[in-house]
């Protein structure tokens, strides 16, 4: 997407088509780079953030109690004030430490996740970088991660960091391998390394047809490969139960025993946008990507985009007139959101939040049904409805790694190298010479590919329905404790 943006700029063509004309294309080409990188570390600092909010409040409520609730709605800018607080610690470089290391292996850390940014598909044409070998390059950026954990446990001159080190290499390579050969298997059945042309070869017309269609239900090999590539990648990023680098009841904090202030906030920051990552790679590669079901080709995006654009209008002007109302300054109104004491922050608050959004909203509307949608409306509504369904795939996925985490007890050692040579190695060597063996003796479009999808998704729907009842079961065995009103 930037080289195609480039290249208009190059050539005078674009929205700043005219500002660069005449420029060398290396200039405009680090432009461009540079506004991606940008863009990818903000989505990944925010995503960052969010998650150990999320995640803190989402552990309060298995273990019946609140968690953080006291700066913003529900706590919601906890994650900001922590972040600007650690920020403002003190750097502090043991004496004895390898200064150098200790001082660039965040930062190689942070990287190994940042650069998987660069080729994630948001959308058909919403990626930095479009690849033909999006797999290769995820899975040897990936590993630079592994260097800067090593090498912070090398250049602490603690033996706590040393230990949680040595353990990180030793975790981090080996799950590396199944990790590997898990994507592998489903290269085959898609037939590319690009992730979009991966999510491209499971788009299919029809609504049902469509979610069939995505290779998690291609054969009973993707279907474990799912697995255990979801089980590989957990332990890869030193998410719990595999969280032994850093195993606070052991090692202190691990490897990141000796950092503080911005570095200690870099490991972190790796830590919960690698939660996406690894989300991101299974929806696409096995959950269908950002393909929309039942909407397919560009005569029906035309089609739904006037009822999309519309309805959201309407339902803007609805709610904001809502809230605008409700934060109102009458003072014969107790049901107001705001105490009606009619002060000038309520009326800047009913302006900014309700009626400013509403009349805005109801000129667009006016608007476009005076003269007409742009031409340009049905390519946004694509991107942005393609963009909303892998971001709520990815993020079923990330609730269900933090959940993972306050369920599941940690593993010790032995075990989880135990998990890896013996379980998780031989079931992907299996899922790579089934899904073999498969191309080749069974039709991918007939009578049999077509009834094993059938069953693998009744079968998945089995295990939503057990894993509801258990929460509901869970629920019940906690009501004397648990608050559904998210109250203090």
């Amino acid at each position: 997407m930037l080289q195609q943006i480039a290249d208009k700029w190059i050539a005078g063509e674009g929205l700043l088509g005219g500002v660069f004309q005449g420029a060398s294309p290396y200039l405009v080409y680090s432009v461009t780079m540079l506004i991606g990188a940008i863009l990818a570390l903000v989505i990944a600092a925010h995503l960052a953030g969010i998650y150990s909010w999320a995640e803190r409040r989402i552990a309060g409520r298995i273990q019946s109690r609140i968690g953080p609730n006291r700066v913003g709605p529900q706590g919601f800018l906890q994650w900001a004030v922590d972040g600007l607080k650690t920020f403002q610690k003190e750097d502090l470089i043991p004496q004895d430490a390898d200064s150098v290391i200790f001082r660039i292996a965040p930062y190689l850390s942070f990287c190994g996740m940042f650069l998987v940014f660069v080729v994630l598909p948001f959308s058909n044409t919403l990626v930095v970088a479009d690849l033909n070998i999006g797999i290769v390059y995820i899975l040897a950026v990936s590993s630079i991660e592994v260097l800067g954990v090593m090498l912070a446990g090398y250049g602490s001159n603690s033996k706590w960091a040393f230990y949680g080190g040595m353990r990180s290499a030793a975790q981090l390579v080996s799950y590396e391998i199944p990790v590997g050969l898990a994507l592998l298997s489903m290269v085959l059945l898609s037939g590319s390394l690009n992730l979009n042309q991966i999510v491209l070869s499971q788009s299919h017309e029809g609504f049902f047809r469509s979610i069939l269609a995505w290779n998690f239900f291609a054969t009973p090999f993707a279907f474990i490969a799912f697995f255990a590539y979801f089980t590989a990648a957990i332990a890869e990023i030193n998410r719990a139960p595999f969280d032994l680098p850093e195993a606070e009841s052991e090692l202190v904090a691990g490897f990141c025993t000796e950092y503080s202030g911005m570095r200690f906030l870099f490991f972190f920051f790796a830590e919960w946008a690698n939660i996406f990552v690894i989300s991101m790679i299974a929806v696409v590669v096995f959950f269908g990507g950002w393909t929309v079901p039942g909407v397919h080709t560009a005569a029906q995006w035309e089609a739904i985009t006037p009822y999309i654009i519309y309805g959201a209008l309407i339902l803007t002007v609805i709610g904001a007139t809502w809230v605008g109302y409700r934060m109102g300054v009458r003072a014969d109104e107790p049901t107001r959101l705001t105490k009606p004491t009619g002060d000038l922050g309520t009326t800047i608050l009913a302006v900014v939040l309700g009626w400013g959004p509403a009349f805005t909203a109801l000129a667009v509307l006016s608007l476009f049904i005076a003269f007409g949608l742009p031409s340009a409306a049905p390519a946004v509504i694509k991107n942005a409805a393609q963009f909303g369904v892998i971001f709520i795939k990815a993020h079923i996925l990330v609730f269900l790694v933090i959940q993972l985490r306050w369920t599941v007890p940690r593993l010790r050692v032995d075990q989880l190298m135990m998990l890896c040579w013996k379980y998780l190695m031989p079931v992907t060597f299996v899922c790579i010479l089934g899904n073999m063996a498969w191309i080749a003796f069974i039709d991918m479009n007939g009578t049999a590919a077509n009834l094993t999808r059938v069953v693998l998704f009744a079968l998945t729907n089995l295990l939503i329905l057990k894993y509801i009842l258990m929460v509901v079961q869970n629920l019940r065995h906690a009501k004397a404790n648990f608050d559904f009103k998210l109250a203090v």
